[in-house]
C-alpha cells in the first residue's frame, strides 16, 4: 500500500483532475465514495453507508468491485452495509487518529480513514464540492433530490475537512481544481494547472 492516496470524489472535473493527480504520482492507494466508484470501477477502498442519496446504482458497483478485490469500509452500527468487509467505528466526537469522528457526510471519513491507515499525502480530484445552485449537469436526478433537502453541504466540507486537516497536521492534502469550501490548515492546498 502506498502512503500516496487519491480520494475520488464524483464532479464532473475529475477527469480532467485525475490526469493531473498522475504528475504528483504514478502510484497510489485508491478511495472513492459514492459516484466515485461509477469512474473508478475497482479502487482499492470504496466508502458507503445506508444513509439517503446512495443511488442503487452505487451500491451495484460496489458489490463487483468487491468481488475483483475492493474494500468496501462502512461504519459499524445502523448505518452499515451489510455485504461490507471492512468496519470503522465511527464516534459522536471529532476526527482523531486512530478513530473517526461523527460520519456527516462521507468525502471527510474518507479522508480520515486515508489517515488512518497510512497516508503521508492525499491527493484529491472531483472532490470540489457542490455548486451552490444545484446544477443539474452535476448531479444525477435522484442525488439532485438529495442534496437540495440537505442545503449547507459546503459549510460541512469545509467544517469536517479542517478538523481532519487539524487532526493530521503531518498530512499533506492536495485538492485539485478550485473547491467551492474552505479549508482552513496549513495542510491543505488547491492546485489549479494554468
Amino acid at each position: 500500500m502506498s502512503d500516496t492516496w487519491l480520494f475520488v470524489g464524483g464532479n464532473k472535473d475529475l477527469p480532467t483532475q485525475y490526469v493531473q493527480a498522475l504528475r504528483f504520482a504514478q502510484r497510489f492507494t485508491t478511495i472513492t465514495t459514492n459516484r466515485g466508484i461509477v469512474w473508478l470501477r475497482v479502487p482499492d477502498y470504496h466508502f458507503v453507508t445506508n444513509q439517503g442519496g446512495i443511488l442503487p446504482l452505487w451500491h451495484e458497483l460496489a458489490l463487483e468491485a468487491l468481488k475483483r478485490g475492493t474494500h468496501v469500509v462502512t461504519p459499524s452500527g445502523r448505518k452499515a452495509i451489510g455485504y461490507a468487509d471492512t468496519f470503522i467505528d465511527a464516534s459522536e466526537g471529532f476526527p482523531r487518529r486512530g478513530g473517526y469522528g461523527e460520519i456527516r457526510i462521507s468525502g471527510p471519513t474518507c479522508l480520515e480513514f486515508a489517515c488512518n491507515n497510512g497516508a503521508k499525502r492525499i491527493l484529491l480530484v472531483g472532490a470540489t464540492g457542490y455548486p451552490e445552485n444545484h446544477d443539474p449537469s452535476y448531479f444525477d436526478t435522484d442525488a439532485i433530490r438529495h442534496c437540495q433537502k440537505a442545503p449547507g453541504f459546503n459549510h460541512m466540507l469545509s467544517s469536517q475537512i479542517t478538523l481532519v486537516c487539524k487532526a493530521w497536521d503531518d498530512v499533506e492534502f492536495i485538492c485539485f481544481g478550485v473547491p467551492t469550501f474552505t479549508v482552513d490548515a496549513a495542510n491543505w492546498r488547491s492546485y489549479v494547472e494554468k
